[in-house]
């Protein structure tokens, strides 16, 4: 059976969408070769290690503005424990990385589809971005295909987005954080069908592409949303 991530299928839209996509990335990903990631996407790992388990950093006290602080530290990235803490608040409890998998009828063809929320709390999943520098955009994020994705495939009740928004680091890795927003989405009437319809295109541009033989590939990293 063909099995694609919600991420695969996200980077499919902002590239039929947007000015953002890269066709030759979004193939070399379908076909899973190795890549570098950019400082914001290791920055953005290091934020996601410490706000979901402290344990993964490494606990420190240094001196910020002239006053000692605490500070957590993953990667070559650190974060004030006060920016850490208001982030747990934001995000509440529950439970982290979870996977759904949803099956879909996509006009006689069946496609397994990944989705996996970095948070879940009852029926309300939640995915944490990181921005840096420039502001957030409300508009970027209504438009992405990911929140229908994951309200399907989790059958959840409300996706919620959490924009952690940081200025650029200092030259030693330190990340302020500036802002932190987030934007609600709910389950509507035709959603199982718009998705339907993303992943026929998709299939469409794959087997254009011959990229169809890795999309159901077992040790295919599209397992992972």
């Amino acid at each position: 059976m063909i099995r694609i991530s919600s991420t695969i299928l996200e980077s499919y839209r902002r590239l039929i969408e947007t000015e953002w996509g890269d066709e030759q990335e979004l193939i070399a990903q379908v076909m899973g070769e190795p890549f570098t990631p950019s400082w914001q996407m290791q920055a953005g790992t290091a934020w996601h290690s410490v706000v979901a388990g402290p344990w993964c950093g490494e606990a420190k006290w240094v001196v910020l503005d002239g006053r000692k602080a605490e500070i957590w530290q993953s990667g070559n990235y650190w974060f004030a424990q006060q920016d850490v803490a208001a982030a747990n608040k934001l995000i509440g409890p529950g439970l982290w990385e979870i996977k759904a998998v949803k099956v879909l009828d996509c006009f006689g063809c069946p496609v397994q589809i990944v989705a996996k929320a970095d948070h879940v709390r009852g029926l309300v999943i939640q995915d944490n971005k990181t921005r840096w520098g420039k502001p957030d955009d409300a508009r970027d994020r209504e438009a992405s295909l990911q929140w229908r994705l994951y309200l399907l495939a989790h059958e959840a009740a409300v996706f919620q987005y959490n924009v952690f928004c940081f200025k650029e680091p200092d030259g030693g890795g330190y990340c302020e954080l500036r802002d932190a927003l987030s934007y609600r989405f709910w389950p509507y009437a035709h959603l199982e069908l718009d998705c339907k319809r993303w992943v026929a295109s998709f299939l469409d541009w794959a087997h254009l592409h011959r990229l169809t033989e890795y999309l159901d590939r077992p040790d295919s990293n599209l397992e992972i949303a």
